[in-house]
């Protein structure tokens, strides 16, 4: 494997991946996307996650000024603790104008994705999802972002690379990954966080306000699987995590004078406006689509 590239304070855009599937694509979106909008910046990390080498200071360095994520999703890495622990810290810096996407490959469809992931805005490997999804970019990676024009235009001159590349990906790996125990995958995730016991970038959790700093104390075996402190849910029902605490949220909707009180653990806005009201296990309790006026947790 070749050295990681050195994050810069330029970086704009942070690529998520886990698997070969997942990094064959997200290294052709590196190569890519710059071709079609001049002002992207890339990053992604070169390193094999699956061999516990990807550097937690690394991802810290790469997160700070980027303000568009993508996480490329596969079958294989739905539940793999990379993919789940980059979720979180990208939500670090989701505001206004910054962004966390996905991009589902390999067959996968919206539904087949559970929370945290499955709330994200999703972007599926066709012509027009990929158009929609360097639309949004151009919005919030720039101040002065090119008109939708200006944008199709070049995205119709360079979509027969990526359209290549899509219908190029590996197949996918052997069962491998699958078969790990929980205990395995903690044990790796483990390893890495010993390296990096310096560290004290955290993660901010925009709805509650949690902090979280990445110990071992955060990797808790559970019941049939394995559990990331909060706020990253990647919870079984038999956690030995304490639950948090349930809230009440105000929705006020758009049209309609009655305000609406739901009590749920989470709730959170994506890009496209859709409100979601989940619990501690990332059920969902009650969804609005494009419909909220406002809403905040009630006091």
């Amino acid at each position: 494997m070749g050295a990681s590239a050195k994050p810069r304070a330029t970086y704009n855009i942070f690529l998520s991946w886990s698997g070969i599937r997942s990094k064959w694509i997200a290294e052709t979106f590196r190569e890519w996307l710059p071709l079609t909008l001049q002002a992207c910046k890339p990053w992604m990390s070169a390193k094999d996650i699956e061999k516990g080498t990807r550097s937690l200071q690394e991802i810290a360095k790469a997160l700070q000024g980027v303000r568009f994520g993508i996480s490329f999703l596969t079958p294989e890495n739905l539940t793999e603790p990379w993919i789940l622990y980059e979720a979180g810290a990208l939500t670090r810096n989701v505001d206004d104008k910054s962004r966390l996407y996905t991009v589902l490959l390999g067959g996968l469809q919206s539904p087949d994705v559970k929370p945290p992931l499955g709330i994200l805005q999703h972007t599926r490997p066709t012509k027009a999802d990929m158009l929609s999804l360097v639309q949004s970019i151009n919005l919030a990676i720039s101040d002065d972002p090119l008109t939708e024009k200006q944008v199709e235009t070049v995205f119709e001159q360079f979509w027969s690379r990526l359209q290549e590349r899509l219908h190029s990906m590996p197949v996918a790996e052997e069962e491998v990954d699958a078969k790990r125990s929980p205990d395995d995958m903690i044990a790796e995730i483990l390893e890495i966080v010993r390296s990096e016991k310096a560290i004290t970038t955290n993660v901010v959790w925009p709805t509650t306000g949690v902090r979280f700093v990445p110990t071992e104390s955060n990797f808790i075996p559970g019941g049939s699987g394995y559990t990331f402190g909060e706020p990253f849910w990647a919870q079984t029902e038999n956690s030995l995590a304490p639950s948090p605490s349930k809230k009440t949220f105000f929705i006020k909707l758009k049209n309609n004078p009655t305000i609406q009180m739901v009590e749920g653990n989470y709730a959170i806005e994506d890009p496209a406006g859709t409100l979601v009201v989940f619990n501690s296990s990332g059920v969902t309790i009650r969804r609005f689509d494009k419909s909220v006026e406002r809403w905040g947790e009630a006091k």
